[in-house]
């Protein structure tokens, strides 16, 4: 059963004439939301195990400078290396990581914090920029606007041969107007305008085609591949990319920024349609399996379509993945995908959206005693994990999380 299917089933139909979106986002509706998705996600909720790691480094799309979109993902367990997916918070992502499993520890008795994050009487910001530095091997970048790329500008001067990733687009984009020598000094590679080399640059562009056929490129610590890539209706050229160990492995489908308003509903829809088609089936086919789908919602409900700018809202949200219900259900069993949502955007002069609603109803639906693996990258910059400790208050959960192969 996928996802609309069975909020439909349970709540009577929630089409989009009949939110009532009292202040934007009903907060009956996001709850019917969030609690079908932690029925779908209770059958995939082991955290330990072969699989991978994501971090949450920042969940928003604007606003909060120090906490716009950004992931880290690794397959490796015991001591992982991970790659970025976008980059709008790097160090700033990395302090907050180190300082909310510091809370943890001090809050609850017996929390233990994963190997991989770092600890010691050293400064945390000199412990967020070794864990750049030593963790992560690179960066795969959806489009080059600042929320998903300004992460890779303030961490420069202390990294050397990080891999950036992305369609040439994006890559020229960056290049153009951020390392630029005017924005900020160029500090990557190749560029005509660097003395850098291979070793010394902060950033080593690698630009890979859009296609929806791969391996398109792999990491060689990490051993993630980038293994499609697909163009996506936004106002700035954007990929969204299909990540994991192999076809025939696991894999996550990162969207950057996504939606109608510059393109028609339809023309996006087409998109999303060919996107879940064609994942869906080179996994399906292989035998592998799609762990997790990041969809942005960026605005809350009733917002007119000509006013997105290339972005959802919740209706958006549940239309795309009503895409990849139908798109996949000859070749692929999402029945076990996690859906994690990305890059809130806080409305002026608005409590709605993911704010208050979506808490109490994440909050609403642990305590009936489901368990949460993932679901909302919202609230605090921190993803939900099922093994959320009792004494935790609500604005302090891990943002990590693990996304165990099933």
């Amino acid at each position: 059963m996928c996802i609309r299917d069975s909020i439909n089933a349970e709540y009577g139909g929630f089409e989009s004439d009949n939110l009532g979106a009292i202040g934007g986002l009903h907060s009956a509706f996001m709850a019917a939301v969030l609690r079908t998705m932690l029925m779908v996600l209770a059958a995939a909720s082991p955290t330990h195990g072969d699989g991978f790691i994501a971090v949450s480094l920042g969940p928003y799309g604007g606003i909060n400078g120090g906490a716009t979109t950004g992931f880290l993902l690794s397959n490796q367990q015991a001591s992982p290396s991970f790659i970025a997916l976008d980059a709008g918070s790097l160090v700033s992502g990395a302090l907050a990581m180190i300082q909310r499993e510091e809370g943890l520890q001090k809050q609850c008795n017996g929390y233990k914090s994963p190997s991989w994050v770092p600890s010691g009487p050293a400064p945390d910001d000199d412990r967020a920029l070794s864990f750049l530095v030593n963790r992560t091997e690179g960066a795969v970048v959806t489009h080059a606007h600042l929320d998903h790329t300004a992460g890779l500008v303030m961490a420069s001067p202390n990294l050397r041969g990080k891999l950036l990733v992305g369609s040439n687009g994006t890559l020229n984009g960056i290049r153009d107007h951020l390392f630029n020598n005017v924005v900020w000094p160029d500090l990557c590679w190749p560029s005509p305008t660097t003395s850098s080399t291979r070793e010394t640059a902060a950033w080593v562009y690698q630009s890979v085609e859009v296609a929806d056929t791969g391996p398109l490129y792999k990491f060689k610590t990490s051993n993630i591949q980038v293994l499609a890539g697909w163009s996506v209706p936004h106002t700035e050229p954007t990929t969204a990319w299909l990540v994991g160990t192999s076809y025939s492995g696991q894999a996550v489908l990162f969207f950057g920024d996504n939606g109608p308003g510059l393109v028609t509903t339809a023309q996006w829809a087409t998109h999303l349609h060919t996107i879940f088609t064609d994942s869906c089936g080179s996994l399906g086919s292989a035998g592998g399996r799609l762990v997790a789908i990041f969809i942005e919602v960026s605005y809350p409900s009733g917002r007119e379509t000509s006013s997105l700018y290339g972005h959802l809202t919740p209706e958006l949200m549940l239309s795309a993945l009503d895409s990849a219900c139908a798109s996949c259900v000859n070749s692929l069993s999402l029945a076990k995908t996690h859906i994690v949502i990305i890059h809130r955007k806080p409305v002026f002069g608005s409590t709605s959206g993911f704010n208050a609603s979506g808490a109490a109803a994440i909050e609403q639906a642990i305590a009936s005693g489901m368990s949460a693996s993932a679901l909302i990258a919202a609230q605090v910059s921190g993803l939900l994990t099922n093994s959320r400790p009792s004494c935790l208050a609500t604005d302090l959960v891990p943002n990590w999380l693990h996304l165990p192969e099933q």
